[in-house]
Protein backbone atom coordinates (compact mmCIF):
# COMPACT_ATOMS: atom_id res chain seq x y z
CA UNK A 1 0.00 0.00 0.00
CA UNK A 2 1.35 3.41 -0.88
CA UNK A 3 0.51 6.64 0.86
CA UNK A 4 0.87 10.18 -0.34
CA UNK A 5 1.96 12.73 2.24
CA UNK A 6 1.45 16.42 2.02
CA UNK A 7 3.68 18.17 4.50
CA UNK A 8 2.32 21.43 5.87
CA UNK A 9 2.54 23.41 9.08
CA UNK A 10 -0.31 21.38 10.67
CA UNK A 11 0.70 17.83 9.80
CA UNK A 12 3.79 16.48 11.51
CA UNK A 13 5.87 13.50 10.44
CA UNK A 14 7.79 12.17 13.42
CA UNK A 15 11.11 10.47 12.59
CA UNK A 16 11.78 7.08 14.18
CA UNK A 17 15.54 7.33 13.76
CA UNK A 18 18.34 9.76 13.05
CA UNK A 19 18.36 8.53 9.45
CA UNK A 20 14.62 9.27 9.14
CA UNK A 21 15.19 12.74 10.60
CA UNK A 22 17.75 13.50 7.88
CA UNK A 23 15.23 12.51 5.19
CA UNK A 24 12.33 14.45 6.72
CA UNK A 25 14.26 17.67 7.24
CA UNK A 26 14.93 17.78 3.47
CA UNK A 27 11.20 17.66 2.70
CA UNK A 28 9.69 20.90 1.49
CA UNK A 29 6.43 22.24 2.91
CA UNK A 30 3.72 22.09 0.24
CA UNK A 31 5.27 19.22 -1.73
CA UNK A 32 3.64 15.79 -2.08
CA UNK A 33 5.73 12.72 -1.15
CA UNK A 34 5.05 9.02 -1.67
CA UNK A 35 6.02 6.33 0.82
CA UNK A 36 5.50 2.64 1.54
CA UNK A 37 4.16 2.06 5.04
CA UNK A 38 4.90 -1.04 7.07
CA UNK A 39 4.81 -1.85 10.73
CA UNK A 40 8.26 -2.27 12.24
CA UNK A 41 9.35 -4.71 14.88
CA UNK A 42 9.30 -3.71 18.54
CA UNK A 43 12.75 -2.33 19.37
CA UNK A 44 12.27 -2.80 23.13
CA UNK A 45 11.54 -6.50 22.57
CA UNK A 46 14.66 -6.68 20.39
CA UNK A 47 16.70 -5.33 23.32
CA UNK A 48 15.00 -7.83 25.64
CA UNK A 49 16.17 -10.66 23.37
CA UNK A 50 19.77 -9.49 23.66
CA UNK A 51 19.43 -9.35 27.45
CA UNK A 52 18.08 -12.91 27.39
CA UNK A 53 21.09 -14.01 25.36
CA UNK A 54 23.45 -12.18 27.72
CA UNK A 55 21.91 -13.93 30.73
CA UNK A 56 22.12 -17.29 28.99
CA UNK A 57 25.76 -16.60 28.11
CA UNK A 58 26.58 -15.74 31.72
CA UNK A 59 25.08 -19.03 32.90
CA UNK A 60 26.18 -21.38 30.13
CA UNK A 61 28.21 -24.46 30.93
CA UNK A 62 29.72 -24.63 27.44
CA UNK A 63 33.16 -23.20 26.74
CA UNK A 64 32.04 -20.21 24.67
CA UNK A 65 34.08 -17.07 25.31
CA UNK A 66 32.21 -14.55 23.13
CA UNK A 67 28.57 -13.46 23.62
CA UNK A 68 28.03 -12.91 19.88
CA UNK A 69 29.19 -16.44 19.12
CA UNK A 70 26.92 -17.68 21.90
CA UNK A 71 23.98 -15.85 20.26
CA UNK A 72 24.71 -17.64 16.97
CA UNK A 73 25.09 -20.97 18.77
CA UNK A 74 21.90 -20.70 20.84
CA UNK A 75 19.89 -19.35 17.88
CA UNK A 76 20.88 -22.33 15.74
CA UNK A 77 20.39 -24.78 18.60
CA UNK A 78 16.85 -23.38 19.01
CA UNK A 79 16.19 -24.29 15.36
CA UNK A 80 16.65 -20.91 13.68
CA UNK A 81 19.30 -21.63 11.08
CA UNK A 82 19.76 -21.83 7.34
CA UNK A 83 21.58 -24.48 5.37
CA UNK A 84 23.64 -23.14 2.48
CA UNK A 85 25.12 -25.38 -0.22
CA UNK A 86 28.79 -24.71 -0.98
CA UNK A 87 31.27 -26.37 -3.31
CA UNK A 88 32.50 -28.53 -0.43
CA UNK A 89 29.18 -29.35 1.23
CA UNK A 90 26.59 -27.68 3.43
CA UNK A 91 27.29 -24.73 5.67
CA UNK A 92 24.91 -24.06 8.57
CA UNK A 93 24.37 -20.40 9.51
CA UNK A 94 22.15 -18.74 12.13
CA UNK A 95 19.07 -16.97 10.76
CA UNK A 96 19.39 -13.21 10.55
CA UNK A 97 17.45 -11.32 13.21
CA UNK A 98 17.68 -7.99 11.41
CA UNK A 99 14.44 -6.03 11.44
CA UNK A 100 13.96 -6.37 7.69
CA UNK A 101 14.59 -10.14 7.78
CA UNK A 102 12.24 -11.22 10.58
CA UNK A 103 8.75 -9.92 11.45
CA UNK A 104 7.25 -9.57 14.96
CA UNK A 105 5.61 -13.00 14.96
CA UNK A 106 8.72 -14.85 13.84
CA UNK A 107 10.85 -12.86 16.30
CA UNK A 108 8.48 -13.85 19.15
CA UNK A 109 8.88 -17.49 18.07
CA UNK A 110 12.67 -17.05 18.08
CA UNK A 111 12.59 -15.50 21.55
CA UNK A 112 10.49 -18.33 22.97
CA UNK A 113 12.61 -21.03 21.33
CA UNK A 114 15.87 -19.45 22.53
CA UNK A 115 14.44 -19.01 26.04
CA UNK A 116 13.44 -22.69 26.16
CA UNK A 117 16.81 -23.80 24.78
CA UNK A 118 18.69 -21.74 27.37
CA UNK A 119 16.60 -23.35 30.15
CA UNK A 120 17.61 -26.79 28.85
CA UNK A 121 21.27 -25.85 28.35
CA UNK A 122 21.84 -24.28 31.75
CA UNK A 123 19.67 -26.90 33.48
CA UNK A 124 17.64 -24.28 35.31
CA UNK A 125 14.07 -24.11 36.54
CA UNK A 126 11.99 -22.00 34.15
CA UNK A 127 10.35 -19.92 36.90
CA UNK A 128 13.70 -19.30 38.59
CA UNK A 129 15.27 -18.22 35.30
CA UNK A 130 12.33 -15.93 34.45
CA UNK A 131 12.70 -14.28 37.86
CA UNK A 132 16.44 -13.88 37.40
CA UNK A 133 15.89 -12.52 33.91
CA UNK A 134 13.28 -10.00 35.09
CA UNK A 135 15.74 -8.56 37.61
CA UNK A 136 18.29 -8.32 34.80
CA UNK A 137 15.94 -6.33 32.55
Amino acid sequence: MKWHYYRNEYFQIVPASEEDFEVIKKMTIGEVYESNIKKTRNYEFHKKFFKLVQKGFENTKTKIKDVDFYRYYITMKAGFFESVETGTGKMILPRSIKFDKMDNIEFQELYNAVFNQIIIDIECDEVLFRNELSSFL
